[in-house]
């Protein structure tokens, strides 16, 4: 699940690239946590 979480939040990162970059940083901090939660 980890794995395929990562590839989730490169989606989420390219696609919130093209939108805003703004909210690129917001979406690079969310999955973090989550990925930490995740391995928790």
């Amino acid at each position: 699940m980890n794995v395929l979480h990562v590839r989730n939040c490169s989606t989420l990162k390219r696609i919130e690239r093209r939108i805003a970059r703004r909210k690129d940083i917001f979406t690079l901090l969310e999955c973090e946590f989550r990925l930490t939660v995740n391995f928790m």
